[in-house]
């Protein structure tokens, strides 16, 4: 598979609403753009959450059915698979085991990865650090990018594979460049990132995920699944959405049970309430302490950070790639910094984005992959659009002192930026 683009149309509008005098004539809104971009890109399901200042819990929204021309619609509770949006979870946990004294993540890889076990995998990678496979910074080759590794999971998606037979896929490749020297989205960082978990606290990630994570009551991430290199129980299968990928122009069936194929770097299944929770947790909540979480929030640059003089690789403020994060400052409609991610798997896209001076979150999932149009960052930037112009934050804007909204000076920025 091609490295797959990230589409997200940020703080933008080309449609004009009226304001919204009422939460119901907002929810209105989202609910009709959310089955009107469903159903204009042939998705059989979409999943949408929007988390707003001072309301406990998220708006949820759904479209569609379970299968492609399904008669079983969805619901609130429908998973979907959350692809690269994983790889916050995995980074959390090494920044909580770091807090612990158990690690650093400047800690070169070998002091936790037997190299004489894997013959295959280049001595050279021994000095690679946990934080540059964290940042993408490894150099190290995605094995995501192996077409006869894509080709395998398209025509087979319940195909298993192991960590290290995905490790093995990158080491048959050269690097793309010397550590620490440049930037390149690798799915491979994270699956050794998995391995080094493993090895340093004698529990696999999953153990850990649930343990630490989605096990806490501190959370409430009952509806968030990892199984690694499992295939998910029958119940939790029962619930997911199917996934499906337009190739040439044929759409293709590429439900699993499982996601081996993506392992630490993106097997997760999740729903919208759920993700929005755990968003708002990572930023604002008690994931991570404050050292932790400056260290996930440091950003280098990458091919799609808008610095004059930025170079690959290397520490920006704004506009680049953290661990397991990204993040856009924007100045056209006075919203300042934005996090979002979106992740990606053969067939399901899903997209966050974080707005600290709205105290917002929103969240948007579609089990169906066009490579031509990413309607999902389409559908998330007319949720902004309505956003902007509603009454919640027209309310919030006026007591926080902000700078009123012009409907009529929107525009769209796009960013692009590869993932899983």
């Amino acid at each position: 598979m091609k490295k797959l683009l990230f589409i997200f149309l940020t703080m933008a509008s080309f449609s004009t609403f009226a304001l919204d005098n009422s939460s119901s004539s907002t929810n209105e809104k989202i609910q009709a753009t959310l089955d009107k971009i469903r159903i204009q890109n042939n998705a059989p399901a979409m999943q949408v959450s929007v988390s707003l200042p001072g309301e406990y819990a998220s708006r949820n929204f759904v479209s569609g059915t379970t299968e492609m021309n399904g008669k079983t619609n969805i619901t609130t509770d429908s998973l979907f698979q959350i692809g690269s949006n994983t790889k916050a979870f995995v980074s959390v946990i090494i920044l909580q085991l770091e807090a612990q004294g158990k690690l650093s993540i400047d800690d070169p890889i070998d002091k936790y990865i037997d190299f004489s076990k894997h013959p295959t995998w280049p001595s050279k990678w021994k000095n690679i650090t946990i934080k540059q496979l964290l940042n993408m910074t490894s150099g190290i080759f995605s094995y995501t990018d192996d077409q006869n590794f894509s080709n395998e999971v398209i025509n087979n998606p319940n195909i298993h594979f192991t960590a290290t037979q995905l490790v093995n896929i990158a080491a048959s490749h050269p690097d793309d460049f010397s550590p620490g020297t440049s930037w390149n989205y690798s799915n491979t960082d994270y699956i050794l990132v998995g391995k080094i978990i493993q090895n340093l606290t004698g529990k696999t990630v999953t153990q850990l995920m649930y343990q630490k994570l989605l096990g806490s009551t501190q959370y409430n991430l009952d509806n968030t699944y990892y199984e690694g290199s499992q295939d998910y129980s029958e119940n939790i299968n029962a619930r997911a959405v199917g996934s499906y990928l337009n190739i040439n122009g044929k759409i293709q069936d590429v439900s699993s049970k499982g996601l081996s194929w993506a392992n630490a770097a993106g097997s997760m299944l999740s729903t919208g309430s759920d993700m929005t929770r755990w968003v708002r947790a990572l930023f604002s909540g008690p994931v991570l302490k404050p050292q932790q979480l400056n260290e996930m929030e440091s950003l280098v640059c990458t091919d799609e950070t808008p610095v004059l003089g930025c170079k690959l690789g290397q520490p920006v403020n704004n506009d680049g790639y953290g661990l397991g994060l990204y993040e856009k400052y924007d100045t056209n409609n006075n919203i300042g910094k934005v996090w979002l991610y979106e992740g990606q798997t053969f067939g399901t896209t899903s997209v966050y984005a974080y707005i600290p001076s709205y105290n917002t979150v929103i969240y948007v999932a579609g089990d169906y992959v066009n490579n031509e149009r990413d309607y999902v960052g389409d559908l998330m930037n007319q949720i902004l659009s309505i956003l902007l112009q509603s009454h919640s934050w027209q309310k919030y804007r006026e007591t926080h002192e902000m700078t009123p909204i012009d409907a009529s000076q929107l525009n769209v920025t796009i960013i692009k930026f590869p993932k899983v």
